[in-house]
């Protein structure tokens, strides 16, 4: 049995999601943040079996901690210390124990669209946002193709750690805009944002791009 799975060694990208697990030890939203960080970490895992380059015991080992992964995102408690993220003996119970998401946050995304089946970190986050009393928020935008990819990335960037990206999706057409012009995409971000940010604005997006989803109840 695979008990540890060394992942982190030499690498920069998953050097940065142990820093910046260590950085919000303190923080008063401590789980939410971590929980995003797990996914980042998740994808990073997927990414690496996915690699034509991973031997076969790489991807042995990694396709084992998927699914301490998971069990972690659907439990109350994370790990303290970094490391005990790779030792695929210390999964916590199976039976999921996060809360479910409420009827309010539903309503906001539209159930079909947080529901799905590729989203279940994203509905951990907005579940664990609720909780921890942080707003929805929208951000939409027309960017270049070829710009979209650094915009995210930079959007992500600058709301850490008061916000978190959940996903993007192309944005409906509205009367106003109606189909991006040739060699554009428009996109809407979906975001939770901490309540002491109340007007969000990134060096991409500007006070205008922001719209606040209202939650019922």
């Amino acid at each position: 049995m695979i008990g540890f799975v060394p992942i982190t060694a030499d690498d920069e990208g998953v050097d940065q999601l142990k820093k910046k697990w260590q950085e919000v030890a303190t923080h008063h939203d401590q789980r939410l943040l971590r929980l995003a960080i797990l996914r980042d970490l998740y994808r990073e895992v997927h990414a690496r079996i996915s690699q034509p380059s991973a031997t076969s015991s790489d991807t042995l080992a990694l396709k084992i901690l998927q699914p301490c992964l998971e069990a972690l995102r659907d439990s109350r408690k994370l790990p303290e210390n970094w490391d005990e993220l790779f030792r695929t003996s210390t999964r916590p119970p199976s039976a999921p124990v996060s809360e479910p998401l409420s009827d309010p946050v539903l309503e906001a995304f539209g159930r079909e669209r947080i529901l799905r089946y590729d989203r279940k970190w994203e509905a951990a986050l907005a579940t664990e946002a609720r909780l921890a009393g942080w707003s929805l928020w929208t951000a939409t935008l027309e960017l270049k193709l070829t710009d979209v990819g650094a915009a995210n990335d930079r959007l992500i960037s600058e709301l850490w750690p008061g916000g978190i990206c959940l996903f993007c999706e192309p944005a409906p057409p509205t009367k106003n805009h109606a189909e991006p012009k040739h060699g554009y995409w428009r996109g809407r971000w979906w975001i939770a944002l901490e309540p002491s940010v109340t007007a969000p604005q990134t060096s991409d997006f500007d006070r205008s791009s922001f719209a606040r989803v209202a939650l019922s109840g």
